[in-house]
């Protein structure tokens, strides 16, 4: 979204320039958002109706570089907060909104791994703050405790969004390959 330092390089812009050039109306609604260097499929509304019908039922899968060796499965079930109002940064803890994460280890050189992440809440910052908690951050994630050793942003990328489409109740499903960056470093692993 258009913020201060950011008026015209925003996936909304884009969005928008794209349906404008093909003389639709348009009307920036993001259903599901991603945080910002996040790689992957984002949906987006052309109507109203359509973001009300998909608000909160789209159901994301993730791949993650994560620091340390993880292997197995498992599920994070602890509620993430907001410690400071005037800052995105969040924590997870006893008190704040529920949140659960299930992870799948691919696999793991030691140093660090490739996992699957699903999210069954839709929490800000959620991936990031539950694979820090259990001390796992993201490659690159500098904000929960990650080092920017091997790759320049949070190595998180959502590779597979499954919807039912809000006018034809048919199952959708979109994917979105894994960029160079997140590739280089998963080949290393």
């Amino acid at each position: 979204h258009e913020s201060h330092n950011h008026q015209s390089d925003t996936l909304a812009n884009a969005v928008s320039g794209y349906l404008l050039s093909k003389g639709e109306p348009c009307v920036f609604r993001a259903v599901g958002r991603l945080d910002k260097d996040t790689s992957g499929v984002v949906i987006c509304a052309k109507h109203i109706m359509a973001a009300s019908k998909l608000s909160g039922k789209i159901k994301k899968q993730y791949l993650a570089i994560v620091q340390g060796e993880l292997t197995g499965d498992g599920s994070i079930d602890v509620r993430i907060y907001r410690p400071d109002p005037m800052k995105t940064l969040r924590a997870a803890g006893d008190f704040g909104e529920e949140a659960l994460t299930n992870w799948v280890s691919l696999k793991s050189n030691g140093e660090y791994s490739l996992i699957k992440v699903t999210p069954l809440t839709g929490r800000t910052h959620q991936i990031r703050v539950h694979l820090s908690y259990i001390g796992h951050p993201l490659a690159g994630d500098e904000m929960y405790g990650g080092r920017r050793l091997l790759i320049n942003r949070h190595a998180l990328h959502c590779e597979k969004v499954v919807l039912n489409h809000p006018v034809t109740g048919e199952e959708i499903t979109f994917t979105a390959q894994l960029p160079a960056d997140m590739c280089t470093l998963a080949v290393g692993i």
